[in-house]
């Protein structure tokens, strides 16, 4: 088995295309913006090596990324996130195309990322075959913190879109299955992200250090 494989974090990963149902109260008071996607917006983030002691080490290289323009696909204007997307790639270009749609955080693909509502189901699940074998499989679902998840850029109540994996081939040492979380915060967006390795026991964390919200609407495209 190849254990240099990496596990990416959700943002980059997700290709599975899903879809919502319209709700039937038109007129329902919209909940929090925790996907703020106002062009100009941007977010800065640290990265964070965590050892099986709790132990952290600041890494030397942060991510940047802002909501650069909007586009049309097919019909839907989808906001386009450029900037650094470590560890997949340090050089700058288009990190996500995005649209919020009906509490749901979607991206060009229709892949369901982030949803404020719905906690019960299962809003994603891959695995990852290479030659002829499975190294992982992999469940996405919402849940609700009770504590506040603390960053360099301050103290954030949180929706947590937590991921489950499950190893095939598990090296020793290493627990299985294992989690990564993805949490958002009312107005500001994704504070947190962790990711790992299938081969290392250590969890990686990307943790927001600086954030501007855009209050400008700018025109959409068409």
């Amino acid at each position: 088995m190849k254990h240099s494989v990496l596990f990416v974090f959700m943002s980059m990963v997700l290709f599975l295309a899903c879809k919502k149902e319209n709700k039937d109260n038109q007129d329902e008071i919209p909940g929090p913006d925790y996907t703020p996607l106002l062009i100009g917006s941007y977010w800065v983030y640290d990265h964070y090596e965590i050892d099986t002691l709790g132990n952290e080490t600041k890494l030397s290289y942060s991510d940047s990324v802002r909501v650069d323009r909007d586009t049309l696909i097919r019909g839907n204007t989808y906001y386009v996130l450029t900037g650094t997307n470590h560890p997949v790639h340090s050089q700058y270009g288009i990190v996500s195309i995005l649209r919020d749609s009906s509490d749901y955080l979607v991206n060009h693909l229709g892949s369901i990322l982030f949803s404020s509502e719905n906690f019960t189901d299962i809003l994603y699940q891959t695995n990852s075959i290479v030659d002829q074998d499975t190294l992982y499989t992999s469940s996405y679902k919402m849940e609700d913190p009770v504590n506040p998840v603390v960053v360099p850029a301050g103290t954030f109540d949180v929706l947590n879109y937590k991921g489950t994996i499950h190893i095939t081939h598990p090296v020793n040492g290493i627990v299985n299955p294992r989690y990564i979380h993805t949490m958002f915060a009312p107005s500001v967006g994704k504070v947190l992200e962790t990711y790992i390795f299938l081969s290392s026991p250590m969890v990686f964390e990307k943790r927001l250090n600086r954030y501007f919200i855009n209050n400008i609407l700018y025109p959409t495209a068409g």
